[in-house]
């Protein structure tokens, strides 16, 4: 898909999403927004290129906790489309999809938190080497030393 095509996808993407029954939910987490950068310089370099890049964004997350437990499983996405004003031939988006789960261990003070994510960059075909697809993970333990510092 041409990323220009995205910018025609975007505000239909965006209402099926307020639209879903599923956004009323408490565990969902729906944001979306808009950023706008001008600039004299957009590439820093010796053209002097300047240009005003608009920067929709929308990230959606999913919450699974069950009530027995403390336990919780986060799945999300976030995407970025950067539409500029003169040098339309230059748009792109970034996606990230990721995972993270909390897991508290009973009768003690302990968390463990395992996660990931994926975060891809699309171009136009002339522009293709700017592409990167990136993973990324960790594991986090933390001990609490007090009843009343865990959050």
């Amino acid at each position: 898909m041409r990323v220009g095509n995205m910018a025609r996808l975007l505000p239909a993407m965006a209402l099926a999403v307020i639209l879903s029954p599923g956004a009323a939910l408490p565990q969902m987490d729906l944001r979306v927004g808009n950023n706008f950068l001008v600039d004299d310089n957009i590439f820093r370099n010796y053209y002097g290129q300047s240009d005003m890049v608009n920067i929709p964004y929308a990230s959606l997350g999913y919450q699974i906790a069950p009530e027995e437990s403390s336990n919780q499983v986060y799945f999300g996405y976030n995407g970025q489309f950067y539409f500029f004003n003169e040098l339309s031939r230059r748009d792109f988006s970034v996606h990230e999809f990721g995972i993270d789960y909390n897991y508290l261990f009973s009768n003690s003070r302990d968390r463990l938190a395992l996660g990931g994510n994926v975060e891809t960059r699309v171009n136009p075909a002339e522009y293709n080497y700017y592409n990167y697809t990136s993973l990324g993970l960790y594991a986090n333990w933390k001990k609490y030393l007090r009843e009343d510092l865990m959050l």
